[in-house]
């Protein structure tokens, strides 16, 4: 799983590289695309690919939810 180009905090921070930020300094987060992720499994067979929401608590009153890309894939015979 991976951080989905839906996520709220996409595109906040410096940009270090297309879909890149770093939204604090020294921490940069890619965020996928459907089609970034599918690209990074190439010579796999995609199976199955899609969203999910995860909520992450940071403390008694502090909780989020991150959107993330799931893929299922299975290795082909190249």
């Amino acid at each position: 799983m991976v951080f989905s180009d839906d996520e709220n905090s996409f595109g906040k921070g410096r940009m270090i590289e297309p879909n890149t930020f770093e939204s604090k300094p020294g921490r940069p987060v890619h965020y996928f695309t459907k089609n970034d992720l599918i690209k990074q499994f190439k010579g796999f067979n995609v199976i199955k690919t899609g969203k999910i929401e995860d909520e992450e608590e940071h403390g008694e009153n502090s909780k989020h939810v991150h959107i993330l890309r799931y893929i299922f894939a299975e290795k082909t015979n190249i």
